[in-house]
Order: structure tokens, then sequence, then C-alpha cells
């Protein structure tokens, strides 16, 4: 699997751009965990991938719980219009 480039610092992220990092790391997951490359994004995959990040978060004293609630208002943010 190709690196993504890095972000400039004056980038302006899209939304469209950070569902890309996304896709790039479920690719880098299912690659590691199962083989090939995915053909689609599925529900089974997110929910396993998020299994395995708390089962991570668990191992490196990281409050899964909060850090999830601290993303959500980041995507809100995100989403929202100007």
């Amino acid at each position: 699997m190709p690196r993504m480039e890095l972000v400039p610092d004056n980038w302006e992220l899209t939304n469209e751009d950070r569902a890309s990092f996304a896709r790039y790391g479920l690719d880098a997951y299912q690659e590691n965990k199962e083989g090939p490359e995915l053909d689609e994004i599925t529900e089974t995959l997110v929910e396993d991938f998020l299994a395995d990040l708390m089962h991570l978060c668990d191992e490196e004293k990281i409050d899964f719980h909060r850090a999830l609630s601290v993303a959500q208002t980041h995507y809100l943010t995100e989403r929202s219009p100007g």
C-alpha cells in the first residue's frame, strides 16, 4: 500500500480528506489482519477496528470513551457549515 503524502501545514482539510485518511487506516488494518486491500468498507470491519482500538487503548492506558467523546465533538464541528 502506498504511503499517503504528508499534509502541508497550510492545507485546509476537507471532510473528504478526513474520510480518505480513515479509509487509508482501515485499508492498512484490513491488509494486516486478513490479507489484500479491501474492496468496500463494511460495518463489521469498522466494528472490529473499533474493538481492537479499545484493546490498544487499554494497553496504553488511554480512556477510549473520553477520546471517542472528543472525536464526536470534532466531527460535529467539522460537519457544521462555515
